[in-house]
């Protein structure tokens, strides 16, 4: 979607209704900035109960991460 947007008097970024829409954006919620080269990023940050639902992409126990960190750690000391 490209949708031309307008910069407000102050500076602020003025999303159009369609994007916020899409992006499910609502008075006071969190994004974030991101510049890539000569691109702004927004994306927005979920909320704890949006995040939660979210699917979840590790593919490790937390065995494997316990360990995996008690590794890390004896290999910092050791330094």
């Amino acid at each position: 979607m490209i949708v031309k947007g307008v910069v407000g008097t102050k500076g602020e970024l003025l999303p159009p209704k369609r994007i916020r829409d899409r992006l499910h954006l609502k008075s006071g919620s969190t994004v974030i900035y991101r510049v890539e080269v000569s691109r702004l990023i927004i994306e927005p940050v979920p909320d704890i109960l949006t995040a939660i639902k979210l699917p979840k992409f590790g593919k490790i126990t937390i065995d494997e991460f316990e360990k995996e960190r008690r590794e890390l750690a004896e290999e910092v000391a050791d330094r």
